[in-house]
């Protein structure tokens, strides 16, 4: 055996099962099991969690993944020339996203497929000649995201165990140097 191949008696490590890969009718069956339950989280994201109302609830894939996707719009209104996209990204998540997660949490189906949430967090942007806006995307895993809601973790442990993209990119984010 190799040096290093095993442990000091030469037995290998137990290999650890990956997740299974998604798939499209992955995403139907959880779809078509919590369709009553998504349209009252889309009801009550409109209303109370500033959910758009174009976007409902729905399960994706990411990574072979099965994710909630769930698109929010941030009433707060950033100034394009006064910071970076990192900074409105982090205050996005700080001031608002932050803000709704326990609610949002309460929400959701309870499958042991879904992996995580996919969250969209539209900011508007007060450029001229007119207004425009940008998408910072968080898509956090599911165990992280419940220890945060329960102060479990910090703001920053979740967003250094989530995938961060704002306009579909990828960027690292760190709050407390980007805010």
């Amino acid at each position: 055996m190799a040096a290093g191949a095993g442990s000091v008696t030469g037995r290998l490590a137990p290999r650890v099962a990956s997740p299974p890969v998604a798939t499209q009718a992955d995403v139907q069956r959880l779809q078509t099991r919590y369709e009553a339950q998504l349209d009252a989280l889309g009801k009550e994201g409109v209303a109370k969690m500033h959910f758009v109302a174009y976007a409902p609830p729905s399960f994706v894939i990411f990574h072979n993944r099965l994710y909630l996707e769930i698109t929010l719009r941030n009433p707060r209104m950033f100034d394009p020339q006064a910071g970076s996209i990192y900074k409105r990204t982090a205050q996005s998540f700080d001031l608002f996203l932050a803000l709704q997660l326990k609610a949002v949490l309460a929400q959701v189906p309870s499958d042991p497929s879904l992996a995580g949430l996919d969250i969209t967090v539209l900011d508007e942007l007060n450029s001229k000649p007119k207004a425009s806006s940008e998408a910072a995307e968080f898509i956090c895993p599911l165990g992280p995201l419940r220890q945060f809601a329960d102060a479990g973790i910090t703001n920053q442990d979740l967003i250094d165990q989530s995938v961060v993209l704002v306009n579909g990119v990828r960027i690292a984010l760190n709050l407390q140097q980007d805010e």
